[in-house]
């Protein structure tokens, strides 16, 4: 005489949360939209207000170039200097940037920004008293930032996830 056999129902309940996570984490999905807007927008503000890896900051307080940054997601606009604060003129978004849901595109939009970026730079007294300043400011924050802004990023598809 053998044993019964045992009928085991199996009820999927991962399909559903599962799609509803990579539906929002997907790129361009909300989740991932919010977190790749608050690395953009963060490092705008590492780069006027200086970070914990770079403390330099622009030798001036104001002025239009520090008021025209601003950050994309893809083609969409999600932010510029102006909720940081920064004064010193019109701040106009970028009008450069990636339609790629996968790309977080910051700038700032001058008409000048680009030659300040290329320029050889010989710092005037001002620029002296802030630090080596220089060429390439925003790339200088990247490189010194980059492991904080993309931490960011992980904490908030951690945060928001938790939430589906």
């Amino acid at each position: 005489m053998g044993k019964a056999a045992k009928i085991v129902i199996v009820e999927n309940t991962l399909s559903d949360r599962f799609t509803l996570y990579m539906k929002n984490t997907n790129p361009g999905g909300p989740v991932d939209v919010k977190a790749k807007s608050a690395m953009g927008l963060q490092l705008i503000n590492n780069v006027v207000n200086g970070s914990p890896g770079s403390s330099v900051t622009p030798p001036v307080l104001t002025g239009r170039l520090r008021a025209s940054g601003s950050a994309f997601v893809g083609g969409r606009f999600v932010g510029d200097t102006s909720k940081l604060g920064v004064s010193g003129g019109q701040a106009t978004p970028n009008r450069s940037y990636s339609e790629k849901n996968t790309v977080v595109t910051i700038g700032f939009n001058t008409e000048y920004a680009a030659r300040w970026h290329e320029r050889p730079f010989r710092p005037g007294p001002v620029s002296t008293q802030s630090g080596n300043v220089g060429t390439k400011y925003v790339e200088k924050h990247l490189k010194a930032d980059g492991k904080e802004i993309f931490q960011l990023y992980a904490d908030i598809v951690r945060r928001e996830t938790s939430k589906l």
